[in-house]
């Protein structure tokens, strides 16, 4: 006789966000004075207690968050994430003909800063006590992004050995020797690379955003992502024309004004031309919001615990009108109310965002592999906050 498996009472449970503003901002002032004071070497204490502050109060079925990192950990991946910029821009400076060379170079290390950054800030995540976990795949991760960071250094190396760049040369000089000096070939490299990167933005955020959810575990529950390539490029693309949409009417805006005054000096150009560039940025912080929201949306939409779903339901013009309002004040406050604009952010995504659960039971009961001591010290050698 066949069993009737019970049904599943499926419970939706809302995140939520406890912090204050005065409280974050008592965090927020002490942190910046001492991080000043030493010269930038508490910066990693700092973001430790950021982060446990924030971690705290997010709530989730009247239980907190935990962050459990050491900040001599975060130091280490600061110290060596420095050194190796500075190498990295020096020998820019020094050898700028081997730009590609030096290209090709970041984008092998990605994959590797990706994976040691991942799996530290998962093992020092908590949810009641049981630690999230990363699953540190680096094969996995140079499979993943090597044909497309690949392809993204051949284009650039295509399109700087392909572009005219003597006759942009010529034109930005213009015969001038002293300029001459100061403007290189090899100054093009980045923009080839810039030009290469953004048609495939969207298809990179696709794949680190898959590749680090499908390896996140909390308990020995797995996460998965569901969807693909697609959603991504709608979203970038929705709030790039929308964008390039605004920049349109903003621009003929500014070049009819400017046609249409008198060639001497009119004084409606000290208050008209700024006031439209103003307004044009306020404007770009609603479609950032937008950005924000579709995607958010889009990645927690798609995304699974085990066999429980998140859910999230950001309004892009709301967190357009919170970036513009937060600026602002920030601006007539001289930064002072940085705590207060964070805070308020944070209570506005907790309060869009859903666990719809399933069996939230049977993961809280399940404890993670064990792990012996030396495989502890290796994971607090090898994985560190590269500050990604």
């Amino acid at each position: 006789m066949e069993t009737v498996r019970p049904e599943v009472e499926v419970q939706k449970l809302s995140f939520e966000f406890t912090g204050r503003g005065f409280e974050y901002f008592k965090i927020w002032i002490v942190n910046i004075c001492l991080t000043v004071l030493t010269l930038g070497i508490y910066s990693a204490w700092a973001k430790v207690r950021t982060n446990s502050y924030f971690y705290g109060n997010t709530m989730l079925d009247s239980s907190h968050f935990s962050y459990l990192a050491n900040p001599v950990n975060i130091l280490k991946g600061r110290i060596i994430a420095l050194v190796i910029f500075a190498v990295y821009w020096g020998s820019w400076q020094v050898y700028p003909a081997a730009g590609i060379g030096f290209i090709a170079i970041g984008c092998l290390l990605f994959p590797f800063f990706l994976v040691s950054t991942m799996a530290f800030r998962m093992r020092n995540s908590a949810y009641r006590n049981i630690r999230f976990h990363f699953v540190k795949d680096l094969k996995g991760a140079y499979i993943v992004f090597l044909f497309p960071l690949g392809l993204v250094v051949l284009l650039t190396w295509l399109f700087y050995t392909g572009a005219d760049t003597a006759g942009i040369l010529d034109a930005m000089i213009d015969s001038n020797q002293e300029t001459e000096e100061l403007v290189r070939k090899e100054d093009f490299i980045f923009t080839a690379f810039m030009f290469a990167l953004l048609p495939a933005i969207p298809w990179i955020d696709f794949l680190r955003t898959r590749f680090i959810i499908n390896h996140v575990q909390y308990g020995k529950a797995g996460a998965k992502f569901n969807t693909g390539v697609w959603p991504f490029y709608k979203v970038y693309l929705v709030t790039f024309l929308a964008f390039l949409l605004v920049a349109l009417i903003f621009g003929l805006m500014v070049a009819a004004f400017v046609l249409g005054v008198d060639r001497e000096f009119d004084s409606n150009m000290l208050t008209l031309v700024p006031a439209i560039v103003v307004i044009f940025y306020a404007i770009t912080f609603y479609l950032s919001g937008l950005w924000k929201a579709l995607r958010t949306n889009m990645i927690n939409n798609n995304t699974q615990i085990g066999d429980n779903q998140l859910h999230s339901h950001l309004n892009g013009m709301k967190i357009g009108w919170i970036y513009l309002s937060n600026t602002m004040l920030i601006i007539l406050t001289v930064g002072m109310l940085i705590p207060w604009a964070k805070i308020r952010m944070a209570r506005y995504v907790a309060s869009c965002t859903q666990l719809e659960v399933r069996d939230l039971e049977a993961i809280r009961s399940m404890k993670q592999q064990d792990s012996n001591a030396f495989g502890e010290e290796m994971g607090d050698m090898f994985d560190m906050d590269f500050g990604m």
